[in-house]
């Protein structure tokens, strides 16, 4: 079982993907509180918050999986591939460069949002375990136009990061990066195929239909298909001193 360690404050925080937090409990772990990301169940763990995502099975044949997209993005998709004159890139074995790029834009990106910035530490550490993807799409003139990141694990590619360049720029430029963010994912659902993954989970949908920008993305994300599924993003103190600062840390995590 893949284990990412991470400090906060005076103690260690042990994060995992996509496995059943009772079963995570079973494995020796060294750190003071257990993170289980997208468990199936929560009986085991001392908190947990519901999460919502969509799932693609990644078994179907690619036009099976294509059936699925709605009919526009569908064209979008061929527009984009066929006259924008575009140049991807995907990878599971990305170089510093790479991270280093993906931080700088994603998080000029993040400041526009006002969303948490990414931090450089936390993708090195993924990429040691070879449980980091990046992924660009840039226009004729080699400018980035849309980033990703996957965290890839146990048969698993989870949309965990993304960026696109909107701001300033014109309505026919809003298109295109439109159109590239859906060319992108699309390539990616498809090359996550090609490598033997079993699953493409799009990273959560909010069902938040008050926010603009939330429902906008749910909207993007359900242009491609996919079934919802609920699983559990599971919270528990191992060692003394993370009962203690689980104490604390629980009211944020509710």
């Amino acid at each position: 079982m893949v284990f990412i360690n991470s400090k906060k404050f005076f103690f260690t925080i042990v994060q995992t993907y996509y496995k059943d937090i009772g079963k995570v409990l079973e494995e020796p772990i060294n750190g003071d509180i257990l993170i289980a990301y997208q468990s199936p169940t929560s009986q085991s763990a001392a908190l947990s918050k519901k999460f919502r995502t969509l799932h693609i099975d990644l078994s179907q044949t690619k036009d099976e999986i294509l059936s699925h997209f709605v009919k526009n993005t569908r064209y979008e998709i061929r527009r984009a591939q066929n006259k924008d004159e575009l140049e991807l890139t995907i990878t599971t074995e990305p170089g510093a460069q790479f991270i280093a790029d993906f931080v700088i834009f994603y998080n000029q990106f993040s400041a526009q949002k006002g969303l948490p910035p990414c931090e450089s530490e936390f993708l090195e550490a993924l990429n040691s375990r070879r449980l980091l993807s990046l992924s660009v799409i840039k226009n004729k003139t080699g400018d980035a136009l849309v980033f990703h990141a996957h965290i890839v694990c146990n048969g698993r590619a989870r949309l965990f990061k993304s960026a696109s360049y909107f701001r300033g720029v014109d309505t026919k430029a809003k298109a295109l990066i439109g159109r590239a963010n859906r060319y992108l994912q699309a390539e990616e659902i498809f090359y996550f195929k090609e490598i033997g993954l079993s699953l493409y989970d799009f990273g959560g949908i909010s069902l938040d239909e008050q926010s603009d920008d939330l429902g906008g993305i749910d909207k993007f994300k359900m242009s491609f298909g996919g079934h919802p599924v609920e699983e559990y993003h599971c919270f528990h103190p191992i060692s003394f001193f993370g009962k203690l600062a689980f104490l604390f840390l629980k009211r944020k995590w509710k």
